[in-house]
């Protein structure tokens, strides 16, 4: 008996694109996929046959389908001042028709940030009689915050999503972009769901994230308020700093001083300068959803046209970065304290929204004219250094100068010294921690005058810094701080603490 053995993700999935010809399809009754017993007809002991893309999931589909769109035509109705909006009844009857299918389909009572009784029915959770222009404004943006979480919550309702193109993409994109935006001031969410809590809050931004990213990867188009319209103006054709994959220049936006990052990758222009300047956008989008006060806000991507390198565009630190800042003897012990405070929480909050840094150290935090510190191109390193990215350059992991807070995991390389090395964690994120709070007390670099296969072959084998004293500027740091960063940069990575337990113990020294 000819038999093919394939494996399939999603069955649903297999089900829906499934080519029927000559062979029959089997799969196995001990198979996780309840609908495969649910759509088969009889029951057999080993395998049973695959069933036809049956009535009862085209109805699915199309009620979901029915249920994304009609989300995106109603949305608006968060953000707009109640002046501006009419919900009639038809317009309310629809919103409830729709917006409680993925519910239903799902057979769920009720999930965490829903605000009334869990056993509500369309009409028990939006009265269609409602008279009060208030209170059916604030019950129907309720739903509609619902409603996107029964989206972001459904694999089938995300599916779809994904397969949106051209203008009914951007358009969701759009949208997905305005509730991440919207949802960041945490008071225009407890205004509908004073009861949720700070996880609920965190977990719909992040799947709703998630949905905008896979979209964009999808769609292949990317939200056009990524992109900043008004004129950036250049003080010099000159950059007045440098980092491991980009040039910094000032410049003048909106009438406020911005610094414009700029790509030195999109200097050499390569046979998919369009697909590669995509990869950069998509990756770049992720960090303008990130709002905390110790992470570094994106304002956006500018170019003076399409074709034109792209830059970054970010607030203008004054300060300049932490290593140079810690480099002055009026920078005290106590302010490098809070410092590595500050970091701590940034890390926290990344590694929350599981996002892994990848190349922390001194040059990547800046100061604010507070004195503050600011995490900054967390991820994007790793676009450009890691040898399985499309962008990558063979030499820039190593010229980037990253070495000395590269973890030991992180040098486990082949011929070509960090060719094949492993990719950043969460534990790799804290050893560069404790580079960062020597860098930061000591006011050097780390392995300073050593080169790089000495730095290689040193922390491979076990080297660890040395407590650095009073260092150049006169800063002793604590025995309980130098214990804890000798904890952080442990050789085996699963004896670091994690960001949490390093930010309490910062707090108790």
């Amino acid at each position: 008996m000819n038999v093919d053995v394939k494996r399939y993700k999603d069955f649903y999935v297999f089900l829906r694109h499934r080519q029927w010809g000559d062979g029959k399809v089997l799969i196995s009754s001990h198979t996780s996929h309840a609908v495969v017993l649910l759509l088969t007809e009889g029951y057999s002991q080993w395998y049973t046959l695959a069933p036809r893309y049956v009535d009862h999931l085209r109805t699915i589909e199309g009620g979901t389908d029915m249920s994304i769109k009609s989300w995106i035509k109603h949305n608006n109705i968060l953000f707009e001042d109640e002046t501006n909006i009419d919900i009639t009844l038809s317009i309310r009857e629809e919103i409830v028709r729709d917006a409680t299918f993925l519910a239903r389909a799902k057979g769920e009572k009720g999930l965490s940030i829903r605000p009334f009784d869990t056993n509500y029915s369309s009409d028990s959770y939006m009265p269609i009689q409602q008279d009060d222009r208030t209170t059916v404004l604030q019950t129907t943006r309720i739903m509609i915050m619902t409603w996107l979480q029964d989206i972001v919550e459904s694999a089938d309702a995300c599916h779809q999503v994904c397969e949106l193109r051209e203008n009914e993409a951007e358009d969701y994109e759009e949208a997905l972009q305005k509730v991440l935006d919207w949802t960041s001031d945490t008071t225009n969410f407890k205004s509908l769901f004073p009861f949720a809590s700070d996880k609920d809050v965190q977990t719909l931004r992040r799947r709703t994230r998630r949905l905008l990213i896979n979209l964009v990867k999808e769609s292949q188009q990317l939200p056009p308020s990524l992109f900043i319209k008004e004129t950036v103006d250049n003080y010099g054709k000159d950059p007045i700093a440098g980092g491991g994959f980009a040039d910094i220049f000032k410049g003048l936006c909106g009438g406020k001083a911005v610094a414009m990052k700029r790509v030195r990758f999109f200097l050499t222009q390569t046979r998919e300068v369009v697909k590669h300047r995509r990869m950069f956008a998509q990756e770049v989008l992720v960090w303008r959803q990130l709002k905390h006060d110790s992470i570094l806000p994106l304002r956006g991507i500018w170019s003076q046209s399409p074709e034109s390198v792209p830059y970054m565009i970010l607030p203008w630190m004054n300060n300049g970065n932490a290593m140079n800042y810690t480099q002055d003897v009026s920078v005290a012990s106590q302010t490098v304290d809070r410092l590595l405070r500050e970091i701590a929480e940034g890390l926290i909050y990344l590694h929350a929204e599981d996002i892994i840094h990848g190349d922390l150290c001194g040059r990547n935090i800046l100061i604010d004219e507070s004195c503050h510190a600011k995490l900054c191109d967390f991820g994007l390193a790793s676009l450009f250094t890691a040898p399985n990215s499309q962008l990558y350059s063979a030499t820039s992991r190593m010229t980037q100068g990253s070495l000395p807070w590269m973890a030991p995991e992180l040098l486990n390389s082949g011929p070509t010294l960090g060719a094949d090395s492993s990719e950043p964690t969460y534990r790799s994120d804290v050893y560069a921690f404790g580079v960062v709070g020597w860098e930061l007390y000591s006011g050097q670099t780390p392995f300073a005058g050593l080169r790089d296969f000495e730095i290689h072959s040193g922390v491979s084998s076990g080297r660890k810094l040395d407590n650095p004293g009073a260092g150049a500027y006169g800063r002793t740091m604590s025995r309980g701080l130098w214990a804890l960063l000798l904890l952080c940069m442990r050789h085996t990575a699963s004896d670091r603490p994690n960001a949490v337990t390093i930010l309490e113990s910062l707090q108790l020294l």
